[in-house]
């Protein structure tokens, strides 16, 4: 039975000082805390050191901050990549542990499984961001399991996933041979053109003997992302440079670089075999 639409309705989680917000049936905004408002030009001024590049002092900075708001998600999510950075993963996961647990019990009892914090609400984005980071730190670690099990959290939260969860799952899908899941992930977003989409369900309809499927599939991959495959099909691989640190550039070698990094693994050599033939065709024509 469809839930009654709820103009405002707030829950209050006692104990961290954050609730959640149901906009309109199933939508649902977090709502901080004031310690944490109280604070901002605290956080603010420890992102600037951080932009400044002034990474000891910005990390003093947020530690410092977490003494005096704890529940301070985004105040986590930078400390804890601060860690990973030192190699102190330990402290990390900890940290992103606590952060998504933060988010976590701010959500009320009748929260269902069809309900979202969507990214549009801006103070969605600690708490989406903090199931990101927990993810990510799992894939680092090898732990593909609980990797999998957050990233598919993160993307029933926020199913329009302006975060690119969707390419990390299909990662993570490649790595368990769920290739069933890869294919329906890519249904959920037809229009996608990131290469671990676009090669990732042409890879995976080949694996599951789907082979035309797969080459038209693949096909459209090449034409729309040709560097990919030609990063995949190198004997040597070196990092380009990047216009800026951190970032990607659609369509270029960086990404190409990065797609290959993270899923070269999957292409073997019967698949390099048959993208090889698939390239050569389209080169042709």
């Amino acid at each position: 039975m469809k839930r009654k639409i709820w103009t405002v309705s707030e829950k209050m989680n006692t104990k961290n000082g954050w609730r959640a917000r149901e906009n309109q049936d199933g939508v649902w905004s977090l709502v901080e805390p004031k310690s944490i408002k109280s604070n901002n030009e605290m956080f603010n001024n420890c992102i600037e050191h951080l932009n400044d590049e002034e990474y000891r002092t910005g990390k003093t900075c947020l530690e410092r901050l977490l003494d005096l708001c704890p529940n301070h998600i985004e105040a986590r999510n930078h400390l804890a990549t601060l860690y990973d950075g030192e190699g102190d993963q330990e402290r990390a996961l900890e940290l992103r542990k606590e952060n998504v647990d933060i988010g976590r019990k701010a959500l009320p009892e009748d929260f269902g499984e069809e309900d979202e914090l969507p990214w549009g609400f801006t103070q969605n984005r600690p708490f989406l961001r903090a199931l990101q980071g927990l993810g990510l730190l799992h894939l680092e670690n090898g732990d593909v399991d609980e990797a999998l099990s957050t990233f598919e959290e993160n993307l029933s939260y926020n199913p329009n996933d302006n975060q690119g969860i969707r390419g990390l799952l299909t990662e993570v899908y490649l790595e368990k041979g769920l290739l069933d899941k890869v294919v329906e992930l890519r249904k959920k977003f037809p229009d996608d053109a990131m290469p671990a989409i676009t090669y990732g369900y042409a890879l995976a309809l080949f694996k599951k003997g789907e082979r035309e499927k797969a080459t038209e599939e693949l096909k459209g991959a090449v034409e729309g992302l040709p560097k990919v495959a030609k990063e995949l099909l190198k004997n040597d691989h070196e990092e380009p440079d990047r216009i800026m640190p951190g970032t990607v550039s659609f369509g270029g070698w960086d990404q190409a670089y990065d797609h290959w990094d993270a899923f070269g693994e999957y292409w073997c050599e019967d698949e390099l075999k048959w993208l090889e033939e698939v390239f050569d065709e389209v080169e042709s024509s």
